[in-house]
């Protein structure tokens, strides 16, 4: 399967890594780590007792795993049909069944299984190739019955399919390729700016006092991984030469009160931020792909932080518990992660309690409770087309107005039990995957396009709630009211006046 998946990827002119060697082949397999650092997106593909030797520490698949956790990768379970979750995985590996991923791709459904993994969980989109360019093929190690898929994306400004800052390890399309692999995967350690590397060209000694160099400050990899932070705190510039921050650098460090990008970042990693509590701005110089799970988790002073249109995804729980955060833009499509409905852990931003208002501009994917207690949260508005995933504003207690301007899919419950819920407003079309407004008292919903639903009576639990739907004459909006015995009125502009609206 490990490999029928990597074909396809390749076939839609993806940069796809496979191994398809046992991951005990001793230090090849340390490379595999250098991969995992210049890719993207981590593909786990799951498969009958594929995990079952995770309970051992040195085991390659557990280790791979956290280890992309650790960097804050976009990981994408592929579940087989024949696959189980263990009843207990490692406390490092427990974050893993709360991914969104791919279920059952059976030989049938193969082709449209991996369209849906390109177009709604890849953040690598595909590349043209160019003649005479040797490109990376990020995507899969296999240990024992797992197998574990590295794809990689370039960066703005590269035309040559290597990352600014980084090499990425050459074409592998098969495991002939080992030898070529290990040679690029190896740092250089000899480059210019790396650790160890040395300045033939320093300038003579000066009589005048040594200066505090902020570059002392940081530990980057020759590929451009901010490894570790040992400054002082207080407004942390992150040099242009970082292209990652690792897991955990910044971790509970309240000395920091502000932090600048001054280059373009590929990822922040799991916990980069953790529970940095005075932590109170961050601006991006450049660009931003991805935010790790946790990665802001708890920063509690933070108030200000501008997403670049470049933000491809977030992670779980990226900023819970952000209290001081007032209001969400972006710019470009994105996937925010959630989780799944009976995890411990919370939606990207979970507790945000003073959030007022968000607006997304592109395409959006948003994973179950990711509003989760954003009891402030009054208005949300989508411009391009939308996935909600399940209770995605479980107890958002003061969302009154929510405008869909493009397409929306909505799983169940998405808009479960808000008591302050006022208008929906629906201008594209309109797909149900399961009951969508249980729970909610005297509130309007505007369909200007078609409803969808899998169930036959998509809105019987507004029955009894003094609700009322609003179409165009002979809808499919009006059939559905109908039959559910719901009030329905056909869009006029003197109605649409009255509920502040233009057709």
């Amino acid at each position: 399967m490990a490999i029928l998946i990597r074909d396809r990827l390749v076939a839609k002119e993806m940069r796809v890594f496979l191994d398809i060697e046992s991951l005990n082949a001793g230090a090849f397999n340390t490379k595999l780590l250098n991969v995992i650092d210049e890719c993207k997106d981590f593909v786990v593909i799951l498969s009958k007792g594929s995990l079952d030797r995770c309970v051992n520490e040195d085991d390659w698949v557990r280790r791979e795993v956290v280890y992309a956790m650790e960097k804050g990768k976009n990981i994408i379970p592929v579940i087989l049909r024949d696959f189980e979750w263990p009843k207990t995985l490692p406390q490092d590996m427990s974050a893993l069944p709360m991914r969104n991923g791919v279920n059952s791709p059976g030989t049938e459904y193969f082709d449209a299984a991996v369209d849906r993994l390109v177009d709604k969980f890849l953040i690598s989109k595909p590349h043209k190739k160019k003649k005479g360019n040797k490109w990376i093929v990020p995507t899969a190690a296999v240990v024992a019955a797992a197998a574990i898929i590295c794809v990689f994306a370039l960066r703005n400004g590269g035309d040559d399919g290597i990352a600014n800052g980084g090499g990425a390890p050459p074409a592998a399309e098969s495991s002939d390729n080992r030898n070529s692999i290990e040679e690029s995967a190896s740092p250089d350690t000899s480059a210019p700016g790396s650790n160890g590397g040395q300045n033939n060209n320093a300038d003579p000694i000066s009589d005048e006092p040594e200066q505090d160099d902020p570059s002392d400050d940081f530990v980057i990899s020759p590929g451009g991984l901010l490894l570790e932070y040992k400054g002082a705190g207080g407004d942390v510039i992150i040099p242009a030469e970082v292209t990652s921050i690792g897991g955990e650098v910044f971790k509970s460090n309240n000395m920091i009160l502000s932090v600048t990008f001054k280059g373009d970042i590929d990822t922040i990693g799991a916990e980069a931020f953790y529970e940095c509590r005075n932590l109170s701005t961050v601006t991006f110089g450049g660009e931003i792909a991805t935010i790790g799970d946790r990665a802001f988790f708890g920063c509690a002073g933070l108030t200000e932080i501008d997403f670049p249109e470049s933000l491809r995804s977030i992670g779980v729980a990226a900023f819970a518990d952000c209290t001081g955060l007032t209001s969400l833009e972006f710019f470009g499509d994105i996937i925010i992660f959630g989780i799944m409905m009976q995890s411990g852990a919370g939606g990207a931003f979970r507790g945000c309690i003073n959030i007022t208002s968000a607006v997304f501009h592109g395409n959006v994917d948003i994973g179950s409770h990711t509003f989760w207690g954003c009891s402030s949260l009054t208005s949300v508005e989508f411009n391009g087309n939308t996935n909600l995933g399940e209770i995605a504003f479980y107890s958002n207690s003061s969302l009154s107005t929510v405008i869909f301007n493009g397409d929306a899919i909505l799983e169940m419950g998405v808009f479960y039990s808000l008591s302050n819920l006022s208008i929906i407003v629906f201008h594209g079309d309109a797909i149900f995957n399961g009951p969508v407004f249980s729970g909610n008292n005297s509130f309007s919903i505007v369909f200007y396009g078609d409803v969808i639903s899998e169930r036959d009576r998509p809105f019987s639990s507004m029955r009894d709630n003094n609700c009322t739907i609003y179409g165009h004459a002979g809808s499919s909006a009006e059939a559905f009211a109908r039959a559910d015995r719901v009030s329905f009125e056909v869009i006029t502009p003197g109605l649409l006046s009255e509920l502040g609206l233009t057709d």
